[in-house]
């Protein structure tokens, strides 16, 4: 049995694929943290999108955290608290334990914002929020069928989080930081020289 797993740190986009291959009628289920044992018998195509680490945490900062009214810079690094470096350690604590691949021992092609890993029974599309657009040929690759036509199914909708990508400033060290973590450096290097 083909069996579909949506497999990533939240706020990367993976409700709208999710939500995109069950109206297309594929056998799939989505998760941030997948358990019990895999059957042997059956094909896993495993879809992660990914999100450059800061607008991620940004994201799941307005998503789980903002209660009303403005927000700076200070507020989001402080009110975010442990959880800044979860989309940097998805692969290792979560994705990796699990399917058995270690995404980190591939090279990625930034340039195409996208890449295939397979393991026994498993084939794992990840692939960049940012390269969506690329969506069709990334599925495509990981399964030989057609892509269904992706829909965005769940955005913040805040006003302060629109007027907060485009007003405040984070602090620098905060980049550094998450510039510094190995997922931005294996998946995001290119955004590197760009700094």
């Amino acid at each position: 049995m083909k069996r579909f797993v949506i497999h990533s740190a939240g706020k990367c986009g993976s409700m709208s694929v999710f939500n995109t291959l069950k109206k297309a009628g594929y056998n799939v289920i989505h998760a941030h943290i997948v358990e019990g044992k895999r059957n042997p018998n059956d094909e896993y195509f495993v879809i992660t999108p990914i999100r450059e680490l800061i607008s991620r945490n940004i994201s799941a900062y307005f998503e789980n955290c903002y209660k009303d009214g403005h927000v700076s810079a200070s507020d989001f690094v402080i009110g975010l608290e442990g959880r800044h470096m979860r989309g940097a350690t998805f692969f290792d604590e979560r994705f990796k334990p699990y399917w058995d691949i270690d995404v980190y021992k591939q090279l990625f092609n930034t340039n195409i914002g996208w890449k295939i890993y397979k393991h026994d029974n498993v084939k794992a599309l990840v692939i960049r929020l940012e390269d969506i657009d690329q969506w069709s040929n990334a599925f495509f690759s990981l399964t030989g069928d057609t892509a269904p036509k992706l829909k965005v199914f769940n955005k913040t909708r805040y006003a302060e989080y629109r007027r907060f990508l485009k007003q405040e400033i984070i602090p620098k060290d905060y980049k550094i930081k998450m510039w510094a973590t190995k997922f931005y450096q294996h998946f995001y290097s290119d955004w590197l020289s760009d700094e």
